[in-house]
């Protein structure tokens, strides 16, 4: 990241607004080094204790990676209760001149939610995982919270949306 951000004549410290679909580290593990580098993180009120104290968090992925966690994940770096700003649904967010959307879309996690611009939106892992070199989407159901009536709700939602573009992670 520090490259990409570099190489367009920015540095880490020019980041002032995080807004992460959810808690999973693979979306929110660098917030409190970010948040120390002067960012305001904007999460689901649902998970925001977790970024001030990740030890739940980290128990809970090291059930899943196991001996992998450290080298997967490295330092999770808790964020100071003042970097950050609880969202809720339904919620709009002033972002310089951008007007953000928050729309709660639970399943994949009980703290998740799209952000909408417009007629776009960054979906995280509400419509699927898609993992780089594979041609298919998974399903998005990691454990241990994956709930598949919230999740089929959160698709219909998102449907409802006629969004014209989604934007989501891939993962490598």
């Amino acid at each position: 990241m520090q490259e990409a951000l570099s190489e367009n004549g920015l540095s880490v410290e020019d980041i002032k607004h995080v807004l992460v679909t959810h808690l999973h580290l693979d979306h929110s593990g660098a917030a409190g080094w970010l948040a120390d580098k002067g960012a305001t993180i904007y999460i689901h009120w649902r998970a925001a204790r977790h970024l001030v104290n990740p030890s739940r968090l980290l128990a809970s992925a090291t059930r899943i990676y196991g001996d992998e966690m450290d080298e997967m994940w490295g330092t999770t770096i808790p964020v100071h209760k003042d970097s950050i700003r609880e969202l809720r649904d339904g919620e709009d967010v002033l972002v310089n001149d951008t007007v953000v959307s928050v729309i709660e879309t639970r399943g994949h996690a009980n703290h998740h939610h799209l952000l909408r611009i417009g007629d776009t939106a960054f979906v995280g892992d509400a419509c699927g995982i898609r993992i780089l070199g594979k041609e298919f989407v998974t399903l998005p159901a990691p454990p241990p919270e994956f709930d598949l009536g919230h999740w089929q709700v959160s698709l219909v939602r998102i449907r409802e949306l006629n969004l014209k573009r989604m934007f989501a992670p891939i993962l490598e």
